[in-house]
């Protein structure tokens, strides 16, 4: 049995002597304190995060999965009683490029849902691995660089497109906004159109199947 918890501590590290509330709880020291107070400790736990995030996401899934209402309770009761430093952390994740493509997502599912559209479980993961495999790494409709890097409904959820990976591609923000809410398919015919290609070669080229996978090459012309 330990001694009970001092109302402040010295820090072996910084040898400041600091409340108790900035050391974090370690039931193994006889004053149920770690020896190092928070801010000496954090630069530590960050290198180890880095160096070892994977295996720190595997033990948490593997403890989710073997009691989910525990962690939901104790996640919550962490948010309660860490509000502010709760909404600091994510303020710093939503500026960050992936907190941005997060946030993106679920404005789109939002969206979806009001237009009743047709909602496909995936994340920002399962999208770039889509474009990954079709090789889609410039604007859908424009062909320039699509960054910042946008998804795009290529038939808008007001228009009663989906949201789900077949019916997303990435745009430049200029084209994204352009093309808005407007019929999809002209929008690109005008696009290629600029660009000397005409839109009825690419959907052969798409629909290549009824043409022989080598009738069109990928600026979609037909080959000599």
């Amino acid at each position: 049995m330990g001694y009970p918890v001092p109302v402040a501590k010295r820090c072996t590290r910084c040898k400041a002597m600091k409340p108790a509330a900035d050391f974090h709880k370690f039931s193994a020291a006889d004053d149920g304190l770690r020896p190092r107070c928070r801010a000496c400790r954090r630069p530590q736990s960050a290198r180890y995060y880095r160096e070892n995030r994977d295996e720190i996401s595997r033990r948490g899934a593997e403890r989710y999965a073997r009691n989910p209402e525990v962690v939901k309770v104790r996640v919550k009761r962490y948010q309660a009683a860490h509000p502010e430093g709760l909404r600091r952390r994510q303020a710093r994740y939503a500026a960050t490029e992936g907190g941005k493509a997060v946030q993106k997502a679920a404005q789109q599912r939002r969206r979806a849902r009001k237009a009743a559209a047709t909602v496909e479980h995936f994340n920002v993961a399962d999208v770039y691995e889509d474009w990954a495999d079709l090789d889609l790494w410039v604007c859908f409709y424009c062909a320039g660089p699509a960054k910042p890097l946008q998804m795009d409904h290529f038939e808008p959820l007001a228009r009663g497109g989906a949201h789900g990976l077949i019916n997303l591609v990435p745009a430049c923000a200029d084209c994204n906004h352009a093309k808005s809410d407007k019929e999809p398919w002209s929008v690109l015919s005008d696009h290629l159109g600029q660009r000397g290609v005409d839109l009825s070669t690419c959907v052969a080229w798409l629909n290549r199947a009824a043409v022989g996978p080598e009738g069109f090459n990928v600026a979609c012309e037909p080959v000599e």
